[in-house]
């Protein structure tokens, strides 16, 4: 309808355009009539479309509030304020961005801190997850979810004779209870899976997000599982190194290390390390964020 309208404005505004010049020039008061006229077609042109293209646009915000309203299943009902618009889908759950406008100052929970070691010199990843389950109430502990979390293959050669490494995104890749044989870690992949067979529906993974959700979800008392480095700060590329995989090349080092943030302050972030089991340690925080970026922006929690 609003196409109709338009162009028969338009022709209706071309037909008066000719018409000025089919009539006497010397009507001078005819034709600057005419000019008006048509000059207040155009402008209600203008104006008409506009106000049409504003419509449209805040029907389909409406739509989509409306519709977030009715996926949200997967959350409680008091994270219902906290949200908006929806943004993304993974793992079979409609996520939603949260309003990152008014961040709490600052924040700091008491969060038990688990060691990985002895039993897990490479399990920081499962050890921090067990830290944000038992604050979320679940009684699991750090060798469960080791033995629970998906393995990938060590290293296997394919059919062209080409060594290909294991992938963190889609398991643990080597051995994650002994020094001696080689070994990584995982990613926020596989956290996360084994993380929804606990607590199903109640996981959000906002990995590729935006640093702001960490802080904005500590702030509502929910500690954030994270990907970082054992420097705590941006690395040099000479600490990485490119593997090739079954699903094409990556960039690891073997810095790295995960830890669960529990607070935050204007100038610090806070966590328990589950390497050194130090409780709320605090490094400067644009140090932290620009290494959680480096290090593919991971990022899980619990909403309740």
């Amino acid at each position: 309808m609003l196409y109709v309208l338009f162009f028969f404005t338009l022709l209706v505004s071309l037909l008066l355009f000719i018409s000025i010049f089919l009539n006497n020039i010397n009507k001078s008061y005819v034709v600057k009539a005419k000019l008006y006229l048509l000059l207040f077609l155009l402008l209600f042109i203008y104006v008409g479309y506009q106000l049409a293209e504003e419509h449209q646009l805040f029907q389909k915000i409406s739509e989509s509030i409306a519709t977030n309203r009715i996926v949200d299943n997967n959350m409680n009902a008091k994270d219902d304020i906290d949200y908006k618009f929806a943004y993304l889908h993974s793992h079979d759950v409609t996520l939603l961005t949260p309003d990152l406008d008014n961040l709490k100052k600052e924040m700091l929970l008491d969060v038990d801190v688990i060691s990985q070691l002895p039993e897990l010199p490479r399990g920081c990843e499962v050890t921090s997850l067990a830290m944000l389950l038992n604050y979320s109430g679940v009684n699991v502990d750090k060798l469960t979810l080791a033995n629970e979390v998906k393995k990938e293959d060590i290293d296997v050669v394919n059919e062209n004779g080409k060594k290909l490494y294991g992938n963190p995104h889609y398991g643990f890749v080597g051995d994650i209870y002994s020094l001696k044989n080689f070994g990584l870690g995982v990613y926020h992949e596989p956290i996360r899976d084994l993380a929804e067979k606990y607590l199903p529906g109640q996981i959000r993974d906002f990995s590729n997000g935006e640093f702001n959700e960490i802080l904005y979800h500590v702030g509502k008392k929910r500690p954030v599982w994270v990907i970082i480095n054992t420097e705590y700060k941006k690395l040099p590329q000479k600490y990485f190194q490119t593997w090739n995989t079954k699903v094409g090349k990556i960039e690891v080092t073997f810095k790295e290390h995960s830890v669960v943030i529990t607070g935050y302050d204007e100038d610090y972030i806070y966590f328990n390390d589950p390497l050194t089991a130090a409780k709320n340690k605090k490094v400067p925080i644009q140090d932290f964020k620009e290494a959680w970026i480096q290090m593919g922006e991971q990022a899980i929690t619990v909403l309740q």
